[in-house]
């Protein structure tokens, strides 16, 4: 049982699962061939493509990469599981390292089966894409709360969490940093049907609507995955509002107050300092403004789904703002590239503070034209 693994995975921060002396050569196998193909293909991209370009084509190296991955697994099909990534993958705002947001949606029914399939395919892609364990998760599915998570948090401690694959013959250990393992805890006792994320999102919606509600890429088993999302932009039409665009404005410029305060406070050499405002908070901010433009399409009876920057020019091609966004992002992305996995708010590293001079000259200039945006739109 799942349950009684991650109990005991509590206790002794290891946690063992069991794979078959044919998986684990599969395993190895599908790294060896896909890591090779993924390594050659993402050195032609660094070396030849600029800007959106180099952004594009790495978002789909990724995930042509992620499909071959799944399409391996017949359970996959089998328990109609529904795989789909959220975030920067989904959205096409991916550096070089960023998080990967994978989730896997089925009947719960089948927790039990599906669980050691889950980590065995998230070990196969962090070691492609070389990137730590950490930085692949479900960040959505992992959100739910239950007195059942909120009981095991309360005595997680802050070591490390030692996953081990192992078969009679063979093993394969990693660790998951102490500080970030409750995720993991979240993600594998919280219900996984997808109808338990929809009822999730869909209060997401009625309060904040926020981007990361209209933010998916699918893998597997699309119809299903359309099916509720159909449903939420049905609920999203029935209350849309002018009174909800004017709150988002508000709130839009209450955050570029805040970042303003935090320019003040930051360590202007610390990477975690760098990251929380540069690209946490900044981002926060952007993507609020990408609703609020998204909030007066849809407001004149205009069709706006997801939210993708593959294609989202088709939607803002007349907003002066949106070019100056995607060059803050650009620019960004290409300052911290060098720093791989250390451009983290877990690591206390330091960046150049030319860095910071650079970016925050463009900070300062996309918040006010924002600012001056909204300003003439309350006119």
């Amino acid at each position: 049982m799942i349950k009684n693994k991650i109990y005991e995975s509590v206790k002794n921060n290891n946690l063992i699962i069991k794979i078959t002396n044919d998986e684990y050569v599969q395993i190895n196998l599908l790294i060896n061939k896909l890591k090779h193909e993924y390594n050659l293909q993402l050195d032609y991209i660094q070396k030849n493509k600029k800007n959106f370009d180099k952004i594009l084509l790495h978002n789909q190296l990724v995930k042509t990469t992620i499909k071959e991955v799944i399409d391996h697994f017949s359970v996959i099909k089998k328990y109609n599981v529904c795989v789909f990534v959220t975030g920067s993958f989904a959205r096409c705002t991916n550096k070089f390292n960023s998080d990967l947001d994978l989730h896997f949606c089925y009947k719960n029914i089948y927790k039990n089966i599906l669980f050691k399939y889950e980590e065995m395919i998230y070990y196969i892609l962090f070691s492609i894409f070389n990137i730590n364990r950490e930085k692949v998760h479900n960040m959505i599915l992992s959100r739910y709360e239950n007195k059942k998570i909120v009981r095991i948090m309360s005595i997680v401690d802050n070591n490390d969490l030692m996953i081990i694959l192992k078969n009679d013959d063979n093993e394969i250990s990693y660790k998951i940093n102490g500080k970030q393992k409750r995720r993991i805890y979240s993600q594998y006792l919280n219900k996984k049907d997808i109808k338990t994320m929809y009822k999730y999102l869909r209060n997401e919606l009625l309060t904040y609507n926020r981007e990361w509600v209209h933010t998916f890429y699918v893998f597997s088993n699309d119809w299903l995955f359309t099916k509720y999302y159909k449903k939420l932009l049905i609920i999203e039409d029935k209350n849309k509002s002018i009174d909800k665009i004017n709150k988002r404005k508000e709130d839009i410029v209450t955050q570029i107050e805040f970042i303003n305060s935090m320019i003040n406070t930051i360590d202007k050499e610390n990477i975690c300092d760098f990251k929380k405002m540069f690209q946490m908070e900044e981002f926060k901010l952007l993507y609020n403004y990408i609703s609020y433009r998204r909030d007066l399409y849809l407001l004149y009876n205009k069709k706006w789904d997801m939210i993708d920057f593959s294609n989202i020019d088709n939607y803002l091609n007349n907003d002066i703002v949106f070019p100056y966004i995607k060059d803050y992002m650009y620019s960004l992305f290409n300052l911290v590239e060098s720093f791989k996995n250390e451009y983290s708010i877990h690591k206390s590293g330091y960046i150049n503070k030319e860095c910071y001079d650079l970016q925050i000259i463009k900070l300062l200039r996309l918040n006010s034209l924002i600012g001056g945006v909204l300003w003439i739109r309350w006119l």
